[in-house]
């Protein structure tokens, strides 16, 4: 792919360079528009962190004060999350409810390799359904409260199952997400009881976190990219820097396996792809072979490079997203279950304009 042709500009090259780590020349950038567009992607802590280790590259005083700036910012929310996962950890532990930590700072650190190069907003955290309403007393009892609606576990028709129930911390002004498993239907690809099997564990400042095995962290941000449409190069992101990981001998044959047991293989190769040929990840041979054989595939990947550029900028509109995630989607369960949640939406827009 050339990153320089259309829809791409040559300034579009030189972000997506950055994201690939591969050096690109910013001879002649203007350091505003890169700014502007990083925001617009939600990658300004990672392009902030390259800016201030390339600084040879002639950046001028003030634009160094504003990358500084962007990875204090960074750092601070992600050090404050943290404070407060370490108290839902420790009540947690002290009861012995098994939880593992998704997303936020923890994979951050792990995935990113630093707490400043990505910005996280809150947290998630995953337990056993048969553990949920233990988990929700005992988050209540740390002052953490649901937002919202009561917590339920009540299933409702084609599979629009409650997957997270969001609480609120006042103190820290701070959302979290209790997970009983890690995607409704249509966008899970690792069963709750197989994520437990498979966790490991992430140190961060001498403290210990449980958290998904790495093949199920990439497949987990594949599908999450998914069910964003890829909509923002945050979400490439994300699984490049999960498959970037130091000392990772990839399980490609559970991988694989398991999008299969799931039906979930096109949706993890279109970020896999995404991957690859934005920002230069490797991918083992038989990847890239089952790729070239999706030729469905080439036409989604396609039709999903305006998001990322200056010169379209724009997401797809809710009908085309809504036909190519059913187009993705091979069971027919998760393609009624899409159907009926765009109904659902639909209907919940007519009732509230009327």
């Amino acid at each position: 792919m050339n990153k320089s042709a259309p829809p791409f500009s040559r300034e579009d090259g030189i972000l997506l360079g950055i994201l690939g780590l591969q050096n690109p020349d910013l001879h002649g950038v203007e350091p505003a528009w890169l700014w502007r567009q990083a925001e617009v992607q939600r990658v300004s802590p990672f392009v902030a962190w390259y800016v201030r280790e390339h600084a040879s590259n002639a950046w001028s005083p003030p634009l160094l004060h504003t990358a500084r700036a962007i990875r204090y910012v960074a750092l601070s929310r992600n050090m404050k999350l943290l404070t407060l996962l370490d108290r839902i950890q420790k009540a947690f532990d002290q009861a012995g409810l098994e939880w593992i930590a998704i997303k936020g700072p923890v994979f951050t650190a792990r995935c990113f390799g630093d707490l400043a190069r990505r910005t996280s907003f809150d947290l998630d955290v995953l337990v056993r359904p048969e553990d949920a309403h233990k988990a929700d007393r005992l988050l209540r009892e740390i002052n953490i409260c649901p937002n919202g609606k009561a917590f339920s576990l009540k299933k409702r028709p084609f599979g629009l199952t409650t997957h997270e129930h969001k609480y609120y911390c006042a103190e820290s002004g701070t959302m979290i997400e209790l997970h009983v498993s890690l995607a409704d239907e249509r966008y899970r690809i690792v069963p709750t009881e197989q994520a437990f099997r498979h966790k490991t564990s992430f140190a961060i400042e001498q403290r210990s976190y449980p958290v998904l095995s790495p093949e199920d962290t990439l497949m987990h941000y594949g599908l999450h990219g998914f069910g964003h449409r890829w909509d923002r190069l945050n979400h490439v992101l994300n699984v490049a820097c999960i498959m970037r990981m130091n000392g990772i001998a990839w399980d490609w044959d559970y991988i694989l396996a398991t999008a299969r047991a799931s039906r979930k293989l096109r949706p993890l190769l279109w970020g896999l792809a995404l991957a690859r040929d934005l920002l230069n990840v490797a991918l083992p041979s038989t990847i890239a072979a089952l790729i070239a054989q999706d030729k469905p595939l080439v036409g989604l990947c396609q039709r999903t490079l305006p998001n990322f550029s200056s010169h379209e900028n724009r997401s797809a509109s809710p009908l085309q997203s809504f036909l190519e995630k059913l187009h993705s989607l091979e069971s027919t369960g998760d393609r009624v279950s899409l159907i009926a949640q765009a109904c659902r939406k639909a209907w919940a827009q007519v009732t509230s304009a009327g």
